[in-house]
């Protein structure tokens, strides 16, 4: 369902049940009838979504994306979209790109560019686009709302084109101290109560902690990884005045959204009262204003893109680097993303390299068998076209003799042999039987009429000379048996 797009009528597909939103508290939340979100959508949380995206252009120099796309990508996809200003900003920095935002809500605005739509949908129900149909693909701050993220990045992978980029960044939204190191400190009471809320609703809040989206990444079929793990300040401390700038940022998405951060999974969720909520929100939100705690949130950032092979083979340069420099276990900690990040660049070369090799090598072997079975069919079929025919025998001893006879008869009487200048013999007339022959032994034969007949030998001057030669040594060996006068003929 169409939300907001250059078209007037875009808007006319929304209905009243749509903006029903739900009342929780003096919160509106979505009605969506496909998944349960926990995050308010009303003006105070879609605030803080715009500082996030403020505070994250901040981060990254004001660069919208970091992937290596094309300076004009054609299919841009923004999945849980929120306010649409990502989608809006990136539209505008790219004329030549068809932007598309996807939220469960509809809370965008209405006059966006014309290059960008926006429409009213679950990604976590089957997706309606073609295989292989966006160049870029962008996730941002979905902690807490899928219910399987595996599958998730499968569908990005199944209609992102070959050789596309695929980009997600996930909060981790423990709150980090470096000074604090009480268990029972309101950081790690907020953190541990909020782990358990998200495994009761089904949506895990913690898809940014270790390399779990790596892994999922990976398992998709993502290759060419690039992964960082930065804090995100979440107050005014440090001597960096960026990074101050920054925390001074995340402390007013924090002071504004701790209250939609809490209140349903709370009371929806941990069967919380109201007020007993209110002072676990009001502890967290002064202990996060205590500079001196230098509290700190986790971001994993990743970055990934499809390979250009065929889907069917889903290998990974990193599953093929592990496989190559697999090792035994040693207990010891893995490296940090960052640093991995170098190592899986390394040897991803090395192993595109030999792949190539063994690629072009098994080539020109298959091209060599080629040739030279050609090469054999071919001498095959002239040494049998060219072979002189083999004399079938079909006739018994007294036949061979019979034959003998006739050649010696032809032989001692050569006027019984057509001349090349004589005139042919007159044809039979038609519908007449073909007249008997005698032949040379006195023998009656009826002659071969139409039809296909017996089978016909080939002759061929070898033979005949053959057979001219034989009929020689059998007259003189019949000569020698007869004795001088018989002999003669």
């Amino acid at each position: 369902m169409q939300l907001a797009s250059d078209e007037l009528e875009s808007t006319a597909s929304l209905t009243d049940s749509i903006r029903d939103f739900r009342n929780i508290h003096g919160r509106t939340y979505g009605n969506s009838k496909t998944t349960e979100y926990w995050a308010p959508n009303d003006e105070q949380q879609n605030e803080g979504l715009d500082i996030t995206h403020h505070y994250l252009l901040l981060y990254f120099d004001n660069k919208l994306f970091q992937a290596p796309i094309s300076d004009n990508p054609q299919r841009v996809l923004d999945i849980g979209t929120g306010t649409g200003i990502w989608a809006i900003d990136f539209a505008d920095q790219y004329s030549s790109a068809q932007v598309t935002g996807t939220d469960i809500s509809p809370i965008q605005p209405a006059w966006v560019p014309p290059n960008c739509e926006f429409y009213i949908d679950d990604a976590q129900l089957e997706w309606t686009w073609p295989p292989d149909h966006f160049d870029y693909i962008h996730i941002r701050d979905l902690y807490g709302s899928i219910d399987d993220w595996s599958a998730l990045y499968q569908k990005a992978f199944h209609h992102l084109k070959p050789g596309g980029w695929f980009e997600d960044l996930e909060l981790d939204i423990r709150a980090h101290s470096d000074v604090v190191t009480d268990p029972e400190h309101i950081y790690y009471r907020w953190n541990r109560v909020f782990q358990e809320a998200g495994e009761k609703l089904g949506k895990t809040f913690k898809i940014a902690i270790g390399s779990r989206m790596r892994d999922l990444l990976d398992e998709a079929g993502f290759v060419d990884v690039t992964e960082q793990k930065f804090r995100l300040p979440m107050s005014a401390w440090g001597l960096d005045p960026k990074v101050k700038e920054i925390g001074q940022f995340v402390q007013m998405f924090v002071d504004g959204g701790l209250e939609g951060f809490g209140l349903y999974l709370l009371t929806q969720v941990m069967g919380w009262q109201y007020e007993e909520c209110q002072v676990f929100i009001a502890q967290m939100r002064q202990a996060l204003r205590n500079k001196k705690l230098n509290p700190y949130y986790e971001v994993s950032y990743s970055r990934w893109a499809r390979p250009l092979r065929l889907r069917a083979r889903q290998w990974s340069l990193q599953w093929m680097t592990d496989l190559l420099f697999w090792q035994e276990p040693t207990g010891e900690e893995p490296p940090l993303p960052q640093e991995r990040s170098d190592e899986i660049l390394d040897s991803s070369i090395i192993i595109t390299t030999a792949s190539i090799i063994i690629t072009t090598t098994a080539y020109i072997i298959i091209i060599i068998i080629i040739i030279i079975t050609t090469a054999s069919i071919i001498i095959t079929t002239t040494s049998v076209a060219t072979a002189p025919p083999t004399q079938k025998n079909t006739t018994a001893a007294d036949a061979e003799t019979d034959n003998t006879a006739a050649t010696l008869a032809a032989l001692a009487h050569p006027t019984t042999v057509a001349r090349a200048d004589a005139a042919p013999a007159p044809a039979p007339a038609s519908g007449s039987a073909p007249s008997p022959v005698t032949n040379a032994n006195g023998s009656v034969s009826s002659p071969r009429g139409p039809g296909p007949g017996p089978y016909v030998k080939r002759f061929s001057v070898k033979w005949w000379n053959n057979q001219v030669r034989k009929s020689e040594d059998q007259l003189a060996r019949i000569s020698e048996e007869a004795g001088p006068e018989e002999g003669k003929l």
